[in-house]
Formats: C-alpha cells, structure tokens, sequence
C-alpha cells in the first residue's frame, strides 16, 4: 500500500467500490463463474468455440464476464413524488406517518437473489483508448494491475461525474458501454425483455452487472445459459447495434442542449438506471469498439 497514492486508497474505500469487492469475493457470492472458468472446463469443438468467443470478448475490451444466481438487491419503497426530481426541489411523500413508527420514516424493503451478468472492462484497454483519443500521454503498463492502478488514479484525481476530460470519457464510455449491453440482452437472447432488467454499475472500478429486476429467490438460469451458449451472438449484436440509431441524424447531433449521441432509441433505458439515462454517448462507444477490434486484430 505504501506505493499506492492516498487518494486512490480514498476512492477505493467508497461505498460502490467496497460493493464490487465484495462481488467478486468468492467467500459472499460463491457461486460467481467466469466466462475464464467455463472455457477451463471445455474440451474438443466446445472448447474451441470458447476460445473463439474469448477472442470476441477481449475485441471489445472487456476483460471478465462473469454469471452468478445470487446477485443480492432490495426493492426499498419509502414514498413518492408528483414534482422535481431534482435533490432539494422536490418534495417527497411518506407512505406512512412517522409518527407510527417513533418519529423514523419507514423504508418497506424485500431483499432478494436475482441473476446477473458481470461484466468488467480491461483498465489496459481504456487507458489505450484515452491515449488514442489524445486524453492521455502516458505509455500504458502491460500489467493489467498496473493499468487498473493508473486508471484509478485518474478516476481519483477527477471525481466528479461528466467532463470530457480523461475520467470524465472513461466513465461516460463504460457507462455507455453497459446501456449497449442491456438493450441488446433482449427477449430473443434471455427471454427477458428490456423493462425487465437493471444495472449496477460502478464506473471507476470499470464494472457493470445486468441483473434480472425480479424480486424473489426463484432465478430461471437463462443468464447462465447466455454466457455459456449465446455470448459471441450477444456480443456481436451489441456492437452492431450501436453504429445506428433509429432516430439519426438528429440523435448524432450535438448541441449545447445535447451534448452526447444518445436518445430513447439506442441508449436510453426505460427502467433501471440510476443516473437517470445521463452522461452516454454512442459515438464514443462506437469509436471505442472499432479501435478495440483493430487492436485484436494487430492493426496499428
């Protein structure tokens, strides 16, 4: 830890990051399984149908796709609005009087296992990316960690969200990058339609999870089933997809108003994301994915 700078020991003391940790920390979600673990485990045509889609996955930057049926969530209910939603404007409503309840405002919660894909993108990648795209001018580690610990780093030093500096692009593209996922994981992958899946998603630790918005124990496998059988389909389509929009040129189009390609009908999710469908753009997502597939395939 003594090499490690203070202010990046900070962001990773935050409450999302100490999440992430405790996600993949076999000892609290011990059923997790990696895409890495399936392919450990094929032999003969399956095996090399795996390597083929790990050839996929790291195309497009990403460096872990994981599965896991006891994705922990709570659906909280406290209260509602009719007006702003922005924080101090608005005014929220209590379901019940607190008064009921010694003066505490009542929080009605049903937590719950649901499954999940987890998805984290390669720290190697991203700082690759943001040099490209003349944000960053450092040469970039060929050690994975050492990337992660540079990216962090910069996420430290900018923490505030949006800007179109290093962090600000790293973060709207990860961001970006999960909508693209979630939209494309839709009834002719899963089985389960776009209003019925979430996000969680942690930017700076450059990891998403698209979890299935059910809120009982009962889980069906079909996530299972996606990374093991229709990962390269799920893959290809989601970065197909994100080169059009129906709604272009006007969603292209930058404004002051609109400073980002994104609109209902390529990014937007109508359920589940926690920013409210900010900070996205395709089209760093889609400059994001061709360079990412040229460097696979060794083009300079």
């Amino acid at each position: 830890m003594a090499n490690i700078p203070s202010e990046v020991v900070d962001l990773a003391a935050q409450r999302p990051m100490v999440e992430r940790a405790g996600l993949f920390d076999l000892k609290i979600i011990d059923d997790r399984k990696s895409y890495a673990d399936i392919c450990a485990a094929a032999s003969g045509e399956a095996l090399a149908d795996a390597k083929s889609t790990s050839t996929k996955i790291r195309s497009l930057g990403i460096a872990d796709i994981s599965v896991t049926q006891r994705f922990p969530i709570a659906l909280a209910s406290y209260g509602f609005t009719r007006t702003s939603r922005e924080p101090g404007s608005s005014h929220l409503q209590s379901y019940a009087k607190a008064n009921k309840y010694g003066g505490r405002t009542p929080v009605f919660a049903v937590p719950a296992d649901t499954e999940a894909l987890i998805v984290t993108f390669s720290a190697r990648y991203i700082l690759g990316f943001l040099a490209h795209e003349g944000l960053w001018n450092s040469a970039v580690p060929d050690d994975e960690r050492d990337a992660k610990l540079m990216l962090t780093a910069i996420f430290a030093a900018e923490p505030a969200t949006g800007g179109n500096g290093a962090a600000g692009t790293a973060r709207r593209l990860v961001h970006s990058a999960s909508h693209a996922l979630l939209r494309a994981l839709d009834d002719g992958q899963s089985g389960f339609g776009e209003s019925s899946l979430a996000e969680w998603i942690v930017p700076d630790a450059l990891t998403t999870a698209i979890y299935v918005a059910s809120y009982s124990d009962f889980t069906l496998g079909a996530l299972d089933t996606v990374l093991r059988r229709r990962l390269a389909t799920w893959l290809r389509r989601t970065a197909d997809e994100v080169n059009h929009c129906d709604n272009d040129p006007m969603c292209a189009q930058v404004s002051t108003h609109k400073p980002h390609a994104a609109c209902d009908r390529c990014l937007h999710l109508s359920f589940g994301c926690r920013n409210w469908n900010e900070d996205l753009d395709r089209r760093v997502l889609r400059r994001f994915w061709l360079w990412s597939r040229q460097q696979a395939a060794g083009v300079p």
